[in-house]
Parts: C-alpha cells; sequence; structure tokens
C-alpha cells in the first residue's frame, strides 16, 4: 500500500518503472494516477464542526496503476504489504483494513448509477501509514479517480473528495470531516488553503518556500477507526445540541461560557479557540509574520493535549524537544491525534541545524533516527507525470 511510517521518505516511486511491474504482474499495461499527503498547518477536529482548517499538501504520494478486467473482481497488490486480495465485486466487504478501502470505493463509485466492471490494482507509494498525513483519504481519492476516469466520467475535485469522505463514514466507520479529501484534490501546488468546511469555500495563499516545515514521526500509530476519533465527534455533536446549536462554529463566547468546566465544555472550547488560530494564521502568511504562526502551532498542541486531549505521550514527548531546541518556532501533533506525526516550524537560518539537534536526540534516546521529512511542494490528486 504505501510506506511503513518507520521508513525514510527517500524511497521515491519512479512511475516508468512501477507501470512496468504492474505490466509484468497482471499481463496487460494500466494507467497511473497520484494522490498526495496532507499535512494541516492548523485546525484540527474543526472540520467536521463545520469549522476553519489550513491544511497544505506534501510531495508524500499514494500510487495507483489500474486496468479494467472482464469479470467483476477486483485483483489488487499492495506493494509494501506483500498483499494480493482477490476481491469480489457482487460479494460483502472484506474484514481486512486496505481490502475495505478498495471496495469501499467501487461501491461508493456504483452508488452514483456507474456500473464497474472488475480492476487490477497496483497500490504504491512512500506517503507513512497511521502518520498523521491521511494516508486514507488519499488511497481513496487515487481510487476513486481511478474507477471515475476508467468510466470515461468527469468527476470536479470536490465530488471526488465528497465521495471520499463518505466512504469514510459508511464504509470504513470513521466519522472524518471533509478536510482531509477537500485537500488533497483541490489544493494548489505549493499553498495552504483556507477551507470553510461550513460551505466548502475556500480560498488559497502562497506558502513562502524559505518557511521550512518538518515532519517527525513519534513512533506511534494511530487507528483512527477505533473508536476514539468517532467518541470525539459525538461529543463535539453533544457539546452543540447542549447549547442549542446546529454546530460548534455557530456558538458564540456566552453560550461557550455556560459548558465552563465540563467536559463537554473542554471539547468546545478547543473548537472556538482553534478556528481564531486558523484565522490567525492567515493573517500571519499574509504579514510575514513566521514567529507568529509559530506561537499559533505551539498554542494549537496546548488545546489538543488539555482540552480536547487527543495527544499521547510520546508525542507530547517530541513536541516538548522540539519546542526545547533553538531554531524550532513551533510545533504540535498533526492528524486525528493518537500518535502519528509532529510538525515543527523551523527558522530559515537556524533550520538544518535545528533538524539535526532534533534528530540526533531521538537517535540517542530510541537507538534509531525517526522517519522524517521536509515538506515540499505537492500537485493536487490526478494523473501522474511521466
Amino acid at each position: 500500500m504505501t510506506a511503513d511510517a518507520s521508513s525514510s521518505d527517500s524511497e521515491t516511486v519512479d512511475p516508468a518503472a512501477m507501470l512496468a511491474r504492474f505490466e509484468q504482474r497482471f499481463g496487460h499495461a494500466g494507467q497511473l494516477l497520484r494522490a498526495p499527503g496532507r499535512v494541516n498547518l492548523i485546525g484540527e477536529h474543526t472540520d467536521y464542526n463545520d469549522g476553519l482548517v489550513l491544511p497544505m499538501n506534501t510531495g508524500l504520494y499514494t500510487y495507483l496503476a489500474l486496468a479494467p478486467r472482464r469479470d467483476r473482481k477486483l485483483h489488487a497488490y499492495a506493494a509494501s504489504l506483500d498483499q494480493l486480495a482477490m476481491i469480489d465485486l457482487d460479494g460483502p466487504c472484506p474484514d481486512a483494513g486496505w481490502m475495505r478501502y478498495v471496495w469501499g470505493a467501487a461501491h461508493m463509485t456504483e452508488a452514483q448509477g456507474l456500473a464497474l466492471p472488475g480492476f487490477d490494482l497496483l497500490i504504491e507509494g512512500n506517503l507513512p501509514l497511521g502518520g498523521g498525513l491521511s494516508s486514507s483519504a488519499s488511497l481513496l481519492s487515487t481510487l476513486l479517480l481511478g474507477f471515475t476516469r476508467t468510466l470515461k466520467q468527469s468527476f470536479s475535485p470536490v465530488s471526488i473528495a465528497q465521495l471520499a469522505q463518505l466512504t469514510e463514514n459508511e464504509v470504513i466507520g470513521v466519522q472524518a470531516g471533509i478536510m482531509d479529501p477537500f485537500v488533497i484534490n483541490c489544493c494548489p501546488r505549493a499553498h495552504a488553503l483556507l477551507l470553510d468546511c461550513r460551505d466548502l469555500s475556500h480560498e488559497s495563499y502562497p506558502w513562502p518556500n524559505h518557511w521550512p516545515l518538518l515532519l517527525v514521526d513519534s513512533g506511534v500509530r494511530h487507528e483512527l477507526a477505533d473508536g476514539a476519533y468517532n467518541q470525539r465527534r459525538q461529543q463535539c455533536e453533544a457539546a452543540a445540541q447542549a447549547l442549542g446549536a446546529d454546530s460548534l462554529r455557530a456558538m458564540d463566547k456566552t453560550q461557550l461560557e455556560s459548558l465552563s468546566g465540563t467536559l463537554l465544555g473542554r471539547r468546545a472550547q478547543h473548537v472556538h479557540a482553534e478556528n481564531q488560530r486558523v484565522s490567525h494564521a492567515v493573517h500571519c502568511l499574509q504579514n510575514g509574520d513566521i514567529f507568529g504562526l509559530g506561537q499559533l502551532l505551539d498554542a494549537s498542541h496546548a488545546s489538543l493535549r488539555d482540552d480536547f486531549e487527543v495527544s499521547c505521550a510520546a508525542v507530547d514527548k517530541l513536541v516538548s524537544l522540539a519546542q526545547d531546541t533553538p531554531g524550532v518556532l513551533g510545533a504540535r501533533m498533526v492528524g486525528g491525534g493518537f500518535g502519528g506525526c509532529v510538525l515543527m516550524l523551523l527558522a530559515p537560518d537556524r533550520a538544518s541545524a535545528a533538524e539535526q539537534h532534533v534528530l540526533a536526540e531521538l537517535e540517542r534516546q530510541q537507538g534509531a533516527a525517526p522517519w522524517h521529512h521536509r515538506v515540499v511542494p505537492a500537485d493536487p490528486a490526478g494523473t501522474c507525470p511521466r
């Protein structure tokens, strides 16, 4: 499927070589698509509360080579797992995790009134699983694009994003918001995307190419379908209901104070403050205020740790190491939580020294340097350039 998060991102996928591997395995040529990983700068757990988010993409990809078959079978090979699945489109959803995504994307495509043939599929990539970079939305986006384009159907990037979200919600069982598939399919290269999840209005802002961002793996894998993520969403819905609001986006400060001192109040407080941080982050981007943005990242992590309680000891320790390192301007967990990667904003003139210090200290503590990645410009999901 995609790379294990303990590996290095230096191993890239060569498109021509992947197509050759596909033809060698399945005996005929295929088409190749890819979708990037998502890095959310700020705005965590706000998307399913009709809130604001500010994500961007990075040049780690899920690649999919595929070609139609004459039957109703999906022959799917996940390279990094060395697993071949034989999935019947007319059968039940498989139990295995990655196979559920393949089956789910196919059935969500057919739910749009389209009749699919079978497919041969080869899945590769260098996007870490469970690292908080949305490998699931990346995989679903490539699958949905591949299925619809094979049928000569032109679905808009927004439509693909919405279908990916529906697949996560209805097949996988994760009540994820729209942010991940939206940015993966709609964000321009080298831009951050301000998305209002209430009405999907959005605006992109160029990311300064001299503002380095570093991702470092905490070593803790998360599995959002295990219930904790869905529980947070349910708590947010309960808080909104207690306030008589359609969503936490609609609450005002007076309403928020009525929940003070309660668990639901802490969940609502995070959402309220995080929406404000997103707006402030856009202001920092527009005004070249890298130091202000770093402070917002620190504040976001504290809120996710204390009010939303989706961090963990390993992530908190890594964030503290980053914040204590000269040249790191701000750090926070990324993704749904409970593990994954930490995002660090580095001072342009001290970036290399800061990165080396963090990695050296982690190697001293753990015996090996963790997976890490400097965020680089990425295209949205689509046909893979040859």
